[in-house]
This record gives structure tokens, sequence and C-alpha cells, in this order.
């Protein structure tokens, strides 16, 4: 027996991916922060770098540290910060060490750390 609930996507046996985890200490149907905003794939394509994708394929493009929270808005499925462009091709994507650069000044700038 089990639940399946519309929508959700949870990573695949094998995958290779960047998964952003709420919290793995408490029962969740999804652990991943948004359900698709924490997941990310990463693909090879062609014998080129690692590239980054969100988990329905669109290229990410770019990724910047969130705006304060008085400019927030509603997100359409990626987390604000994060460029996606659907007619971009795939080598377009960021490289998962651009990613990763990325995530890491993000999280430097919401902690206030400079360094």
């Amino acid at each position: 027996m089990g639940l399946a609930i519309h929508g959700l996507k949870r990573p695949a046996i094998g995958e290779r991916g960047v998964y952003f985890v709420e919290q793995t200490g408490r029962m969740q149907v999804n652990p991943l922060y948004g359900w698709d905003q924490g997941h990310y794939l990463v693909r090879r394509e062609d014998g080129g770098p690692d590239r980054v994708f969100t988990n329905h394929g669109l290229p990410v493009t770019a990724a910047a540290p969130a705006p304060s929270p008085t400019s927030l808005t509603l997100s359409r499925g990626v987390p604000v910060g994060v460029t996606v462009r659907r007619d971009a091709p795939g080598g377009s994507a960021l490289s998962l060490s651009a990613f990763a650069a990325a995530v890491r000044d993000a999280a430097r700038a919401q902690s206030g750390d400079d360094r």
C-alpha cells in the first residue's frame, strides 16, 4: 500500500541531481523544499560539463540571491532568483560548478557572511 500525490515527482533511483531538503527528522510527504523548487537534475550532454536543469527538464540559465522578503512574489515552479529559459538549448544551462557557486553566494548573502 502506498500514497500517491498528483504532481509529486520524487527523485528516481540512479538520478543525478541537486536536492534541497527541508528537514529529515520528521515524517513528510516530500522533504524537498517547495517540492519542485528543491529538485534539480544534473545532466552531461555530448561529453561536456555537468549542467543543471529543473526537474521538468528546463535549463537553469542563472541563479542569484533572492531579493529582500518585501519584494518577493509568488513562484512559478522555480524559486525566486533562479532563471530558466524554455526556449534555450541544454548547452546554455549553468554548469554544476557555476550553480553550486551561485547557491553558496546566495547563502552567504542571506546570512550576511561576506567571505
